[in-house]
């Protein structure tokens, strides 16, 4: 009888190492399709970062060109500033000189209240 209850015992761990075999492989092959799945994911991943990547640098050079555009802008009202300043120093000092009774007539306009005998 011993030998009838070795065999079993043999019986049954053999059968619940098949059973722990089958489920082992089972979470095997599902692990190996969830990292299937996660490469995928991760390439469709990569693949966006790409274009965002890409279309962020498109902006960036948008931005910057914008920003030049600005600063052109800036620098070229400056100038028209500094020449407008110059010349209403400039047409003061005329309009000094032509006014001679002390009104300053602006060069630009003319005096429309001014009557000449």
């Amino acid at each position: 009888m011993s030998q009838e209850s070795g065999f079993n015992r043999l019986e049954a761990t053999v059968q619940k190492l098949l059973t722990n075999y089958s489920a082992l492989k089972a979470a095997k092959e599902e692990l190996e399709r969830t990292i299937l799945q996660k490469d995928q994911q991760i390439e469709e991943l990569n693949g966006k970062l790409t274009l965002l990547q890409s279309e962020r640098g498109d902006i960036s050079g948008r931005v910057d060109a914008l920003l030049r555009q600005i600063e052109e802008w800036e620098k070229a009202e400056e100038e028209v500033a500094v020449v407008n300043d110059e010349n209403r120093i400039e047409g003061d000092e005329a309009s000094e000189v032509a006014g001679g009774d002390g009104d300053p007539v602006d060069s630009r306009q003319g005096n429309l209240f001014s009557v000449e005998p």
